[in-house]
């Protein structure tokens, strides 16, 4: 980070492989805003401007293609989806919390808060649904099956909740971490969730 301390880092490869899309997130030191930057293989240097922002999730959401970047403000309520070409802004979307994914068909964002609370972002036209029921903690990782249907989220505390996506309402609530949960991958026949915590003990 620019003022020192020390950073949690989110790379991914973009389209073209030349390159990588890195999302940093200072966790000590002073505070400061989140960032996006691009660094470029060839030249293992960071080139043009970041994207700077306030407060966030730890894993930003991307489009299957790779071009198109989703991070998410809870301060300016406001999930930013970025070009990875140029970190250029393409649309602030009216709906910012703790975590943030993309639905397979890209037509949808789930947005977690700090609050618990869960909600759906329709791409394109902005429209915001709330989700009936809530994390007990703030929503810390969120990921929606393969197919579509269901969207699990995780929270601070270690629980986990599975959504069904068409009617936007709890299916089921779990539990099994004693700590936060950091990571949610699902299988690719869509029944499956895998999820990890760092600090289980």
């Amino acid at each position: 980070p620019p003022q020192g301390g020390i950073a949690f880092a989110s790379p991914v490869f973009t389209a073209d492989g030349r390159a990588l899309t890195v999302l940093q997130i200072p966790f000590t030191g002073p505070p400061q805003p989140n960032a996006v930057f691009r660094v470029n293989l060839d030249r293992g240097a960071v080139v043009g401007r970041p994207f700077r922002f306030p407060g966030g999730a730890s894993d930003p959401a991307y489009s299957s293609d790779r071009r198109r970047l989703f991070v998410t403000s809870e301060p300016d309520d406001v999930t930013y989806e970025l070009d990875t070409a140029d970190l250029r802004v393409i649309a602030r979307h009216p709906a910012g919390g703790s975590a943030v994914a993309l639905h397979p068909d890209e037509d949808l964002l789930a947005v977690g808060a700090e609050d618990g609370s869960m909600r759906f972002l329709e791409l394109p036209s902005g429209r915001v649904h709330r989700l009936a029921g809530k994390h007990a903690a703030r929503v810390s990782a969120v990921r929606f099956s393969a197919d579509g249907r269901t969207l699990v989220s995780g929270d601070s505390n270690g629980g986990l909740i599975a959504w069904d996506v068409e009617h936007g309402d709890m299916r089921e609530r779990l539990e099994g971490h004693a700590a936060e949960v950091s990571t949610i991958v699902t299988t690719p026949d869509g029944r499956t969730a895998i999820t990890a915590g760092s600090n289980d003990g």
